[in-house]
């Protein structure tokens, strides 16, 4: 018996087979990248749209990577899961004039990941990438209307900072990212108008685990450990600090620098605090309440001009005794007060030997 050969039969798994050995494709309404093949760097986006990567990319020639310049307009960059790597000195991605959202894929080398500036006008969202190895810093944006990064991972080469954010910004959001071997972890300088640093795990930093500048700011729910110098810094005003977990760092847990006024520093537990207090506290007008300290080199300290604030229902145990501050105040090392005017219903839980302390 002979056997018939359906033509279309072996027509339809040819064109499967085929299809199969191609990259990824874009979906309906987004524009695939790279826009040939081989790819050639830098790819440059130039105008709005949804795109999406359909393979990993690598640097062809100098420059940056990939390049989104799209005056006054919108773009969606999905990474779709690929990477892509930069040349040194070089950015990864470089982004300007455009509402740029990135997300979904790895970035690896460069000088910084992802440079955004795009402008006073102009939003940034930054949701799901994880970056290796930038030698400068890992997001950099300057200035923008809104800032939105959450849930990324940056891991880098123990200089630079993993998170910038300009003054000219004026809403910041950076939640639920890992950061580990910067010199900074995140950074909002002053004067943001308003920011939220929330539930992020930084570690292995050797300057600041987290800075605030801006006003009406929360910082809320951090992990900083083994910070090299400062856990958290804050100088901003109007500001609330609470929840946070800080360890093992070297100069001061938590530290309200003289420009810091009106703050609400709220239930944090700091720990194994080698070179200076858990808490210290140099603006005015700061509240300080409900905060544990233990096994640190000193406890809860006012420098002198830090004036008129409020602490109440502090725990500051174990201290060991620390720099010339802590010796200088009247009841070292677990509390010390060289400032005017600061006040307390006397239900601290530090104990000094030396009334009235608490």
């Amino acid at each position: 018996m002979s056997r018939r050969i359906d033509l279309r039969s072996v027509m339809l798994a040819a064109a499967l087979a085929a299809v199969a050995s191609l990259p990824a494709v874009a979906a309906e309404g987004r524009i695939p990248i790279p826009f040939s093949s081989p790819p050639v760097t830098p790819i440059v986006i130039t105008a709005s749209g949804k795109y999406i990567l359909t393979r990993n990319i690598a640097p062809t020639g100098p420059g940056n990577t990939i390049e989104v310049n799209v005056a006054g307009g919108s773009v969606d960059l999905d990474l779709n899961g690929f990477s892509v790597s930069g040349n040194p000195g070089a950015n990864v991605i470089s982004v300007t004039n455009v509402d740029v959202r990135v997300h979904d894929g790895s970035l690896s080398g460069g000088a910084t990941s992802i440079n955004s500036a795009v402008g006073a006008t102009r939003p940034v969202i930054i949701e799901r990438v994880r970056m290796l190895s930038a030698t400068a810093t890992g997001i950099s944006v300057p200035t923008a209307t809104n800032v939105d990064i959450r849930d990324c991972v940056l891991i880098g080469t123990a200089v630079g900072t993993a998170v910038s954010i300009g003054g000219g910004t004026q809403q910041a959001t950076v939640q639920g990212n890992t950061i580990q071997s910067w010199a900074t972890g995140i950074s909002v300088s002053a004067p943001v108008s308003t920011s939220a640093v929330l539930n992020n795990r930084v570690f292995q930093t050797s300057t600041t685990g987290i800075f605030v500048g801006g006003i009406t700011s929360i910082i809320s729910e951090n992990t900083v450990r083994a910070d090299g110098a400062t856990g958290i810094l804050l100088s901003g005003n109007g500001c609330k600090v609470f929840d946070n977990t800080v360890s093992r760092c070297s100069q001061a847990g938590i530290n309200v620098t003289s420009a810091g006024l009106g703050n609400l520093i709220w239930r944090n537990v700091i720990r194994e605090v080698t070179g200076g207090p858990a808490i210290l506290i140099q603006g005015d007008q700061n509240e300080i309440t409900g905060n544990v300290m233990n096994s640190n080199a000193c406890g809860l300290e006012f420098i002198a001009g830090a004036d008129q604030n409020v602490y109440r229902e502090n725990m500051a145990r174990l201290s060991t005794g620390g720099p010339p501050i802590c010796g200088a105040a009247p009841c070292a090392p677990n509390f010390g007060n060289l400032g005017a005017g600061n006040s307390t219903a006397g239900d601290n839980f530090v104990p000094t030997g030396v009334a009235p302390c608490n």
